[in-house]
């Protein structure tokens, strides 16, 4: 099962471009269009990334399996990725 985000509609909705989003995420640009284009599945570093990017947003609000409803469990747990954040 994939996992994909939400956090390409999100930036968009406020005006940001991928290079804002890179800066933001700590991620690089071309990183992101992997991630956009579904060639890279998000891995911990970018799950951090773009936890660190909307700061207000929790791992279920950027993070959604792609093939399914049921709850997928990446490398790193909610609880986790929130740490991260607050850190």
């Amino acid at each position: 099962m994939g996992l994909k985000t939400t956090a390409f509609d999100r930036a968009a909705a406020l005006d940001w471009s991928i290079a804002d989003l890179a800066k933001r995420s700590g991620l690089s640009i071309a990183t992101l269009y992997k991630l956009r284009d579904g060639t890279r599945q998000p891995g911990q570093q970018a799950i951090e990334g773009l936890l660190r990017a909307f700061p207000n947003l929790t791992y279920r609000d950027l993070f959604v399996p792609s093939n399914s409803t049921a709850v997928h469990q990446p490398d790193l747990d909610v609880q986790q990725a929130e740490e991260v954040v607050a850190a």
